[in-house]
């Protein structure tokens, strides 16, 4: 029985690291919130959870703890250590587990899976056969995301759905990274070229066309981390090889090397781009600049040095210590939640702690994998690992680049074992199978005792159970959230309702959930009200309009006070549901001036919560605090044309028509011409000229502002211009808003 069972255990285990290679990625489900990072979490969390089921099945059959023992080891338990507890003093605990919504990477949850994945791989994956069809798998499947990322450049669509339209669609959900793994499939792609047995030349063909295939998305969308990603994989991969082996396949090489060069000229060069017709209008991606990085880093790690903010926290670190500066770029209204690249994320929430453990796991890693036996596949994984740790120097990691890596990793780990190099020291680096065993009173136990294969793979079982469980209930949480963006969509208000609802019951630690749904409720009560005449509202409509207002109250005091208290979005949030409740709620204004305040405290260079404190004074008739608001955030944004058109309403309000006038000609200013915008600003300046009580206001010199805001029109994004006193109602859809996270 046993001899039959572990064997097909074993091959179980291949094949769904095969199939899982292939899978990560080109998998993405139109069924989340969120398509692409997220179902690439799911699925690694599914495959690894399984994964690791088989491996304590194996070990009770076998009835031994049997492991890969290398340097990296303990540096990859150290890694989720300093995750663990950097997480538990983090300054948003959840969004530290779980990951902040809409990008589920650097989290304690993410960092223990790909810990796993790394120890059942490296444990488990025995022959360089099984390592082989891996890799081949992997590589099959970013040529499939190349494919896709390629034509999608040239608008070729691939389907009817929405979401396919988008002009930089990728299977991976970023251009990024979709360059990214093609020159990772390059690199892997060189070791089965230069280790080919058969001599065939068809056979060298296709690995060619396979390698441009996967080279094409970083000629037309890489990015500087790509580039070094490109530099450092295949530099280090035709160090690491033997120049016979090299030789053997030259001229392959060459030409492969020679179209790349051509291509690289095309899509490089303007003049072939227009000769060609080629797309010059491809979207890219924003990306945070490294000198803002770098404050927002040093600002953090001077705040929290030992342990940082916490993982998955920078976005909390960018609205806390945004430099003023960036409010005079054109990316003045956008929350960024990555930095410039991995290594300024890993000093700004994980502090020092984490930079000394992740240097030792890069140190350890560089010195390992660069001794490989010499062939093809060793080589390429060993040069992929080595690119993929520079591309952290100049770019941001996700869920499928983190994934990879570590999966990487394991397969080194598992070819270095069953290599020539296994158990030589080297450098001090040892890679050898190592089977648990305990010693009592210097003797060693009977290392094939069930019992110690007991002691790990009751926990193992156990953990899976736990994954399995709150896995499933925060995926059925997201789709469940999708149903409501569909509801929303179909203005089906009662199925918004409750598909909110059930989503948070499925999974209540996503503020998000909770911020949404208190729009919904809001909205519902507002329908309610709005269904019938104020005389013929029965006690019951009464009631539930009470309730549902209340539900409201109570989902953004969550949000503020239990889930999230560190993130202004949510402050703000329950600030503006406050203001839309004056006159309904008693002491409502202050409620929504007290949660302002709040957030100006966690983002002080915002301009816009200056604008909503200052509406909620100017609507209470307190006119001098609302003027020091709105010049607040005059003084944070001088291009800003809502800032001065508020502040111009107010100065009127207080008779100083002649200032009044000046901020309204600075409005005109800013706005274009030819829009509503224009035509509202230029009435309101009518109207306060020819006031009675303006006598010579025409004549007055103008102001430093005003000097300011000349000829400044159309360079910075506008709002829509709106009076201080004016709350507009949400709508079906805005209750949902917040549900599409940015890639």
């Amino acid at each position: 029985m046993k001899d039959k069972v572990l064997p097909l255990i074993n091959k179980t285990i291949e094949y769904l690291v095969s199939a899982f290679a292939f899978l990560l990625p080109v998998f993405f489900l139109p069924v989340t919130t969120e398509f692409f990072q997220f179902n690439k979490l799911a699925l690694t969390t599914a495959v690894t959870l399984t994964l690791i089921i088989l491996w304590a099945v194996k070990m009770l059959i076998e009835g031994k703890v049997e492991f890969t023992k290398s340097p990296l080891n303990l540096p990859i338990l150290l890694i989720v250590v300093s995750f663990a507890i950097s997480s538990y003093f983090s300054i948003s605990r959840t969004n530290s587990i779980y990951g902040t919504y809409g990008r589920w990477d650097n989290s304690l949850v993410l960092a223990v899976l790909s810990a796993l994945l790394y120890f059942v791989i490296s444990s488990n994956i025995k022959s360089k056969e099984a390592i082989r069809n891996i890799l081949a798998a992997l590589i099959v499947g970013i040529s499939l995301s190349s494919l896709v990322a390629t034509l999608s450049y040239f608008g070729v669509k691939l389907s009817k759905l929405p979401y396919a339209q988008i002009r930089n669609f990728t299977l991976t959900g970023s251009t990024a990274a979709a360059s990214a793994i093609g020159v990772l499939a390059a690199v892997l792609i060189l070791g089965l070229l230069i280790e080919d047995k058969t001599k065939k030349q068809a056979v060298k063909a296709v690995l060619a066309a396979l390698t441009l295939l996967n080279l094409f998305p970083l000629l037309i969308m890489g990015n500087a981390g790509v580039w070094a990603l490109f530099i450092v994989g295949f530099v280090s991969f035709f160090l690491m090889t033997p120049l016979e082996k090299i030789k053997a396949s030259q001229n392959v090489l060459y030409m492969l090397g020679a179209v790349v060069l051509v291509f690289g000229l095309v899509f490089s060069v303007p003049s072939f781009q227009k000769v060609l017709k080629l797309p010059t209008d491809f979207p890219k991606e924003v990306r945070l600049s490294l000198r803002t990085s770098w404050v927002i880093t040093t600002s953090a790690i001077r705040d929290f040095p030992l342990l940082g903010s916490g993982p998955a926290t920078f976005y909390l670190d960018f609205a806390h210590y945004r430099p003023l500066y960036l409010n005079a770029t054109d990316q003045w209204n956008l929350r960024f939640d990555k930095p410039f690249n991995e290594i300024l994320n890993i000093i700004s929430t994980l502090g020092i702690l984490g930079m000394i453990v992740h240097g030792l796991f890069l140190f350890r890693a560089v010195k390992l994998v660069k001794h490989t036996d010499q062939t093809g596949i060793s080589t390429a994984m060993s040069a992929g690992v080595l690119g993929l740790f520079a591309l952290y120097f100049f770019s941001s990691s996700n869920v499928l680049l983190t994934v990879v890596t570590f999966a990487l990793l394991g397969l080194d780990m598992a070819y270095l074992q069953n290599s020539s190099l296994a158990g030589n020291m080297i450098l001090g680096t040892i890679v050898e199978s190592a089977i648990v065993s305990f010693t009592i009173s210097g003797k060693s136990t009977n290392i094939t005792t069930r019992t110690v294969a007991l002691l790990f793979a009751v926990p193992m079982f156990l953990l899976t159970l736990l994954g399995l469980f709150f896995g499933g209930r925060a995926y059925m949480a997201e789709v469940m959230m999708r149903r409501s963006i569909q509801a929303a969509q179909e203005n089906r208000a009662i199925d918004l309702y409750n598909a909110q609802r059930s989503a948070i019951r499925l999974n209540p630690y996503v503020d998000v959930y909770h911020n949404s749904f208190a729009q919904t409720n809001f909205v519902l009560a507002n329908l309610l009200a709005g269904s019938k005449k104020p005389e013929e509202l029965t006690d019951q409509d009464k009631t539930d309009i009470q309730n549902l207002i209340g539900a409201a109250l109570q989902e953004t005091r969550i949000t503020t006070e239990v889930l999230n208290r560190t993130n202004p979005a949510n402050w703000e949030q329950r600030a503006r549901l406050y203001s839309l409740l004056n006159g309904v709620a008693k002491d409502a204004d202050a409620w929504s001036v007290g949660a302002y305040t709040r957030a100006i405290e966690l983002d002080p260079t915002n301009p816009l919560l200056r604008i909503g404190i200052g509406g909620i004074f100017y609507s209470a008739r307190n006119f001098d605090v609302s003027e020091r608001h709105f010049r607040a955030a005059v003084s944070l944004k001088p291009d800003l044309a809502n800032a001065h058109y508020n502040l111009a309403h107010t100065l009127n309000a207080v008779r100083k028509y002649q200032e009044a006038l000046t901020e309204m000609q600075v409005v005109m200013r800013l706005v274009p011409q030819d829009s509503q915008d224009y035509k509202k600003a230029q009435a309101d300046f009518t109207a306060i000229k020819e006031n009675p009580d303006v006598a010579g206001a025409q004549t007055t010199k103008p102001s430093v502002t005003d000097l300011y805001g000349t000829d400044r029109r159309g360079t910075t994004t506008q709002q829509p211009l709106r009076n201080p006193e004016v709350k507009e109602q949400p709508t079906i859809e805005e209750s949902t808003s917040s549900l599409n996270p940015e890639e």
